[in-house]
């Protein structure tokens, strides 16, 4: 059972089950995303990201298989993967809990960087590329009860680009099962990143599905426009049918200087509608897209990108979390949580240092945060709860129990490539194969370029105001 006791009414602030929803990181019709937090970690500074779904009665077949993806989910172990810690039905909204990491959605940034006229350099186009081809490899090499719920959904609402420069896959498992929902399954921002498979009616797809996609988004990052556009879920769809998809290399993009052919042609492979054409596993593409590029940035030039690009926006962000979390605490439990401020209040807040994260779902904390701080791990409790007087009612599908007592016991595994274990799903898939190991190990990186550790990236710092 869920403990309710904690929960302190708010006229001024939002919440969603036992979370005060902080400040919206992204608007969004259907599915917002929230910096927020839980209210048993009222005293701390500890936040969440919160994605609230609007998916209308979450009972029978969809409830349960959003509860089975969460589950799934909360066992990923990967840099490049954010997994799902927790999932709360309220009324007719699903609350999608992931461990924070400051930076912005790469949907933000594409929105920010045409509205400030400047472009992705082909440099860091490639380097979010290939994390997120590392964050697929791995997803596609786990055993999970449905198939799709390891390829087939992403798209960049749910790819957040932190502040170390690192891009990683949001609310795995648990967005391909919400891509079914109504609202979800007919937005057509979303169809825009489907594969031609995914929307024939076959419904028969697989990783080359996420090839595709991550097509259309580098597409898009070179283009500066969404490749497959439409004012309808008809019109985005039949695009993505039939639309003559131009080679970027013949793109007239302001300020971008000239896309070689080589770039280009590993785009166009990637985008072949015909799945026999196209290029058949993630492992392909990065193998294509390092033999293709003369340059693939490190992270930290993503890192200065999204600071030049979103550097203030984050950081007026990061102040306004400050400014609540503060009034949280001088106004004590059953106090009003606030987000206002006057322009002089402002005025007074100094460079902000880090958050921390409320831990994932085994104790450890995603890249980029302290992996000493205490926490809770997410479990599972289903019970209906009674809602108290001005509450919505509310059920956990993913709850909290205890730590893991040996957070590090998985470094001694022997390490497993993901873009090997991808291709390796895709050729055990004949009948009497048997199923990819159900422990996971850290990747090896895809570049000349060693992964993190942990004590080497325990925090990441917001910039200083300009």
């Amino acid at each position: 059972m869920v403990d309710k006791s904690a929960r302190r009414p708010s006229a001024s602030v939002p919440s969603l089950g036992d979370y005060d929803l902080l400040s919206e990181i992204q608007k969004d019709p259907f599915a917002p995303l929230w910096a927020a937090r839980h209210t048993s970690d009222a005293e701390s500074d500890k936040l969440v990201l919160v994605r609230s779904a609007a998916v209308g009665d979450l009972g029978g077949e969809l409830a349960e298989e959003v509860e089975q993806a969460a589950r799934w989910a909360v066992d990923l172990d990967h840099w490049a993967v954010l997994p799902v810690t927790e999932a709360v039905a309220a009324d007719d909204q699903l609350g999608i809990v992931s461990p924070y990491v400051e930076g912005e959605l790469l949907s933000v940034l594409l929105f920010r960087a045409n509205l400030r006229r400047q472009h992705f350099p082909v440099a860091v186009v490639m380097r979010v590329a290939l994390d997120l081809l590392e964050g697929l490899g791995y997803l596609h090499g786990q055993e999970a009860p449905v198939d799709t719920y390891r390829y087939g959904a992403l798209s960049p609402d749910n790819v957040l680009v932190g502040l170390d420069g690192r891009a990683r896959i949001l609310e795995p498992g648990v967005t391909a099962v919400l891509s079914q929902a109504k609202g979800w399954a007919e937005e057509p921002k979303r169809l825009a990143y489907r594969a031609p498979e995914q929307l024939g009616g076959s419904g028969d797809f697989g990783v080359a599905a996420d090839v595709f996609t991550i097509g259309t988004i580098i597409w898009e990052m070179l283009g500066k426009r969404r490749l497959f556009s439409g004012s309808s879920a008809d019109a985005v769809i039949e695009n993505v049918l039939s639309q003559p998809i131009q080679r970027v290399d013949g793109l007239k993009v302001a300020g971008m200087g000239a896309i070689t052919d080589k770039i280009a042609t590993v785009v166009a492979q990637a985008l072949a509608r015909p799945t026999e054409e196209r290029l058949q596993s993630v492992g392909a593409l990065v193998g294509a897209i390092q033999a293709a590029s003369e340059t693939i940035g490190e992270h930290e030039a993503t890192a200065r990108y999204v600071d030049e690009l979103q550097g203030q926006a984050l950081l007026d962000r990061h102040r306004k979390i400050e400014r609540a979390l503060a009034a949280a605490k001088r106004s004590g439990p059953g106090g009003e949580l606030e987000t206002g401020g006057t322009e002089n209040e402002k005025s007074k807040v100094s460079a902000p240092g880090p958050f921390v994260a409320a831990p994932s779902s085994k104790g450890r904390q995603p890249d980029g945060v302290d992996e000493d701080l205490p926490g809770a791990k997410r479990g599972v409790v289903m019970p209906g709860l009674t809602p108290g007087k001005g509450q919505a009612s509310s059920r956990v599908l993913l709850g909290r129990k205890p730590l893991s007592p040996e957070p590090e016991a998985r470094a001694a595994e022997p390490e497993v490539d993901p873009v090997q274990q991808s291709e390796k799903a895709e050729s055990d898939k004949p009948k009497g194969a048997p199923p990819p190991p159900k422990r996971r190990a850290p990747a090896v990186p895809l570049a000349d370029e060693p992964p993190p550790s942990r004590k080497e990236s325990a925090v990441v710092t917001m910039p200083a105001p300009r």
